[in-house]
């Protein structure tokens, strides 16, 4: 019941902020840490990953949580709020499927490649996941996402070239 001031890094924006938190449960999934909490910053529960925060320090405050359900652990994405990508993966890019949750993930086929769907909670984390597989991952559906990766690997080239 009592707030917490945390440091906590965000895979989003690759960048420590700082938070008022309010933990709420703590639950496993996937092999990773996770608390519900309520944010002060943003006035809504959020689940922030254990491993990510950086620092942790009591306030000595004990506010009234938010009155809204919590999530189910695990389900965190399953609302319908967050844009759905569909991407086909190769066996060297199958490591996404064991680190971020996925609605659904196919049957490989022969060559090993697994058609999977999983929700885009942050733009900028997503682009930067898809440069980083290049050529083993290809957006399936829906198109815009498809050009929003091209646009993102296209300004990293550009980057690289003028260095």
């Amino acid at each position: 019941g009592e707030q917490m001031r945390i440091s906590y890094w965000s895979p989003a924006r690759d960048e420590v902020g700082e938070r008022s938190i309010l933990p709420r449960q703590v639950f496993t999934d996937r092999g990773e840490w996770y608390v519900t909490a309520d944010d002060e910053r943003s006035g809504e529960i959020r689940i922030f990953r254990i491993d990510r925060i950086e620092a942790i320090v009591p306030t000595g405050r004990h506010p009234e949580p938010l009155d809204r359900p919590l999530p189910v652990p695990g389900e965190w994405f399953t609302d319908g709020a967050s844009a759905r990508v569909t991407l086909r993966l190769a066996p060297e890019a199958r490591w996404v499927v064991e680190r971020y949750p996925f609605d659904e993930v196919g049957e490989p086929d022969a060559d090993g490649w697994v058609v999977a769907t999983l929700a885009v909670v942050s733009e900028p984390w997503f682009t930067r996941t898809l440069v980083r597989l290049g050529a083993h991952c290809e957006v399936v559906s829906p198109n815009d996402w498809a050009e929003r990766s091209r646009a993102a690997a296209a300004r990293v080239l550009d980057r690289y070239r003028r260095s």
